[in-house]
């Protein structure tokens, strides 16, 4: 991972740093501003990982909720006439609006805690 690379560069920068104040940078010597732009260029592309990661994950999740409220929507559409007496209304309504919402969070989540 790229991450993995920001604490050796970081610690290029402070040692390039430490040597140009005491005065004892040799030849092979790091510039301090390329290691610099470098680390920079590292934090940029883990960023952009980490953001472009968000929005293929949202997008998986907004599928995932919306295949699971076709699913359900069918599933009610099939049921008898008898099913709808001893089921309130907002008990359906609930099930397809707010648990589909909490499958999507847990489904993210756990992703997420893959990765």
């Amino acid at each position: 991972s790229v991450t993995l690379l920001l604490p050796t560069a970081s610690g290029q920068v402070i040692d390039s740093a430490i040597q140009a104040a005491q005065g004892t940078a040799g030849a092979d010597a790091f510039s301090p501003t390329l290691v610099a732009l470098g680390l920079f260029g590292l934090v940029s592309l883990a960023g952009s990982g980490v953001y472009v990661r968000s929005l293929l994950l949202q997008k998986a999740g907004n599928r995932i909720v919306s295949r699971t409220k076709q699913r359900l929507f069918q599933a009610v559409l099939t049921q008898d006439a008898a099913y709808f007496d001893t089921i309130k209304k907002g008990d359906i309504l609930s099930r397809l609006s707010t648990d589909s919402q909490l499958i999507q969070g847990a489904v993210t989540t756990q992703a997420i805690s893959v990765l």
